[in-house]
């Protein structure tokens, strides 16, 4: 099915049919296309990137501001949320691929660390640990949240907050 080259882009105006529709196909509920769309208008995306194939797009990824502290110091924390590949592109990579760039768009924004909620087994190749984010959401064990310390220290403590949007806000 992908028989073309993945690109791997900044999402332009043009580009919001086709995300909803990825986001839609790859997702069993609307939450994620609700919360991408609050989240465009809150001016706390950091990047919004999508996959093509032949010039579809077939992937999304959003990295965006969160507010987070811990042992009252302020973080740089961003979230990576909305991954998804259509279910007729994915075991190709191209989730990988905007995972690592969307990694890169956070790190060139300053971000000091990255959480996502999502699999374990997909996350930890990019070096995410539920481990990390424990300082988040200490004694709360099965917690799908992870985190991605960019600088290191940057979430050494014992307790912190980190505030997500909800897609229903």
């Amino acid at each position: 099915m992908t028989s073309g080259e993945v690109v791997v882009r900044s999402a332009e105006p043009g580009d919001e049919g086709a995300i909803a529709d990825t986001l839609a196909r790859a997702f069993d509920r609307d939450d994620e296309t609700v919360l991408v769309h609050r989240l465009k208008n809150t001016g706390a995306v950091v990047a919004s990137l999508v996959a093509e194939v032949s010039g579809v797009v077939v992937g999304h990824a959003l990295v965006s501001r969160v507010a987070a502290s811990i042992d009252g110091r302020r973080v740089e924390v961003t979230a990576l949320s909305a991954v998804c590949v259509r279910p007729t592109h994915r075991r190709r990579g191209i989730g990988t691929r905007l995972v690592e760039v969307a990694i890169g768009r956070a790190t060139e924004a300053g971000a000091e660390a990255v959480v996502v909620f999502g699999e374990a087994g997909f996350h930890s190749r990019f070096g995410f640990s539920r481990g990390r984010a424990r300082v988040f959401a200490p004694g709360r064990p099965g917690d799908a949240l992870q985190a991605l310390e960019i600088v290191p220290g940057a979430l050494s403590g014992e307790s912190g907050t980190v505030d997500f949007p909800r897609a229903d806000d």
